[in-house]
């Protein structure tokens, strides 16, 4: 009976472990294929390639944003209307500079409590993914501070 019992168990090693050893094998090959099409150097370097372009478009955008609010800043109209004293003139002005540029959601100024005024945009972007609040100390009557927030 001992030569039968080692008979049936190299049979059983035979039938049951190689194809389960085989077919491991086959399954880790396979998911390395698979993770190798997925993600290889080509497409590892258009991703980092198109992450250079997005961040580059951001700085850009953030600078072109910087010199909108400069020029809003250093603009007559603005001053003119601060030094007028006028609160609707102000207000009238403020609304003019909003309304000429589509990405500035509103402006507030900002100095005692009694001077600060903020005037948003007529129609806001529909829920921006991200603003970019910019503000300026520029010390012209009451105000001490001008504050655009742009949408990006």
């Amino acid at each position: 009976m001992r030569r039968l019992d080692v008979k049936i168990v190299l049979t059983l090693i035979v039938t049951v472990l190689v194809p389960l050893g085989f077919s491991v094998y086959l399954v880790a090959k396979a998911i390395d294929t698979s993770l190798g099409l997925g993600l290889n150097a080509d497409l590892a370097a258009q991703l980092q390639r198109a992450l250079d372009i997005h961040r580059r478009h951001i700085e850009e955008t953030k600078s072109g944003l910087h010199r909108r609010f400069d020029g809003l800043v250093d603009s007559h109209t603005l001053v003119r209307a601060i030094e007028t004293g006028e609160r609707e003139t102000l207000e009238n002005a403020l609304e003019q500079l909003v309304a000429r540029d589509p990405a500035l959601i509103g402006l507030r100024l900002e100095g005692t409590a009694a001077a600060a005024l903020e005037v948003k945009a007529a129609a806001p972007l529909p829920d921006p993914l991200r603003t970019l609040p910019l503000s300026r100390d520029i010390d012209i009557g009451p105000f001490r501070l001008l504050v655009a927030t742009y949408a990006v």
